[in-house]
């Protein structure tokens, strides 16, 4: 359980005694704590496979490459629920880092980097057509060099909606929207949404951009 104090109780967050404390959209919130579904797909086995491969190569690293990472990570803010910031730790940093590299298909690195740049999307824009088509364009294209593209999308959702960080699958890691179908069966009925989300991830660091999104109402 985490409380932010103040004359009174301003923030909660964690979990307590079967129950879970958040803060919603009407302010704090209490629910009962429910295990999430978690299907057994392929998506999810390989996700748990790169953290397990990352979690076992930082078993193997020496105490100066230890050191490395741990000073990289002071160069680091992150910002828990309240919007603190804090400094993740070495481990952190060597996961997080390597998990993006492995999702999309670079080695694994052992020596801390040097903090690079990221590049920064321009446009995105987005067209689907029901029992057709699925269409990306973004810009600046082509992608620049040691970058790699991760792209994400919903499945049709009625409009007005607006989608939750869970409704967006990862359907390629390069700007293909082929795999569109092949993630989610085919495009919805005409009239319903979908949503693209894409960030470029530093080949040479592992460093992630900030996303851009954008939407398409199918025709």
């Amino acid at each position: 359980m985490k409380i932010l104090p103040s004359a009174f109780v301003s923030g909660m967050s964690g979990k307590h005694s079967g129950g879970v404390l958040a803060k919603g959209k009407a302010g704090l919130i209490a629910r009962r704590k429910v295990r999430p579904h978690q299907p057994a797909s392929n998506y999810n086995a390989i996700t748990r496979a790169r953290l397990t491969t990352a979690q076992a190569l930082w078993s193997t690293l020496t105490a100066s490459q230890v050191a490395g990472w741990n000073a990289l990570a002071k160069q680091i803010k992150r910002s828990n629920v309240f919007g603190d910031k804090f400094e993740p730790s070495g481990i952190n940093v060597f996961q997080m880092f390597n998990n993006n590299l492995l999702n999309a298909g670079v080695a694994p690195i052992t020596d801390a980097p040097t903090l690079g740049s990221v590049g920064l999307w321009t446009t995105m824009t987005a067209t689907a057509i029901h029992g057709g088509a699925v269409s990306v364009v973004f810009g600046p294209s082509p992608v620049p060099a040691s970058t790699a593209v991760i792209l994400k999308a919903t499945d049709a959702i009625p409009v007005g909606r607006q989608p939750k960080n869970s409704d967006f699958r990862q359907i390629s890691v390069i700007p293909a929207t082929t795999a569109y179908n092949a993630k989610f069966t085919s495009v919805g009925a005409a009239g319903k949404v979908i949503y693209f989300r894409a960030y470029y991830i530093n080949e040479t660091t592992g460093q992630a951009g900030r996303p851009v999104q954008c939407s398409a109402v199918i025709s």
